[in-house]
């Protein structure tokens, strides 16, 4: 089974370090291992007044034209993977590396948590934490931009990542070269580039509006600064 593009979940747009949705609290939303770690733990408590039933799984993560990817793995486990949680208590999910990687190049995993109440008539929700192995938040991240016009009213923005780290993206706008009110095209998380690969954007507007300026966004906590090529990477 593989999932496309973005996931549902309130997590998915997190960019803090705790997410608190409803009665349940995770900690953190992003699980990185530096080389030569294998395990990690994500803490979830319930904060509310009923129990909480979580399901727990991990999930290669690639992406593919531009769009994330996941499909099953069996390179890392999680235990437990399904829990009951009473009020007012915790639950730890620990990771296990099971495969590590065959070299220094980070690996991308999904951890997909289901949560439900005992109500069984509303829907669980669904949360997606960043699982990344071999991770070096050290090491600076080279991007590329470049735009792709899809018509008269649109735009797309390719970015790519032809580093070994995966590239966090927070704050993503444009600001225009005449001095134009800078525009913001996505606050708070912009989304993941992942290593070798690349991810688009839509923008709601034509090409002409962004041939003069530049593309900046917070990447892996420093401000980058990304001149676009006009050119159709294809």
């Amino acid at each position: 089974m593989a999932w496309h593009g973005a996931l549902a979940g309130a997590l998915a747009a997190a960019a803090c370090g705790v997410v608190h949705a409803g009665g349940l609290r995770l900690q953190p939303v992003v699980v990185t291992l530096a080389p030569g770690e294998t395990s990690a733990v994500v803490s979830i408590d319930n904060d509310g007044t009923a129990p909480l039933e979580v399901r727990a799984r991990v999930f290669d993560w690639t992406q593919r034209e531009g769009e994330d990817e996941l499909s099953p793995t069996r390179e890392v486990g999680i235990s437990p993977a399904r829990a009951r949680i009473p009020p007012g208590r915790h639950q730890r999910l620990r990771m296990l590396v099971i495969t590590p990687p065959p070299d220094d190049r980070e690996r991308s995993y999904r951890i997909i948590l289901d949560e439900a109440g005992d109500d069984a008539s509303a829907a669980p929700t669904r949360y997606s934490l960043p699982l990344f192995v071999n991770a070096d938040g050290r090491a600076p991240v080279r991007l590329t931009a470049r735009l792709v016009p899809l018509g008269p009213t649109a735009t797309r923005l390719r970015i790519d990542n032809p580093d070994r780290h995966h590239a966090k993206l927070v704050d993503l706008s444009f600001r225009p070269a005449d001095g134009g009110a800078v525009r913001s095209l996505a606050p708070d998380l912009a989304g993941y580039v992942l290593p070798g690969r690349h991810k688009h954007w839509t923008l709601p507007a034509p090409i002409e509006q962004f041939r003069e300026g530049r593309f900046e966004a917070i990447v892996n906590g420093r401000p980058v600064v990304l001149a676009p090529d006009l050119r159709d990477p294809d």
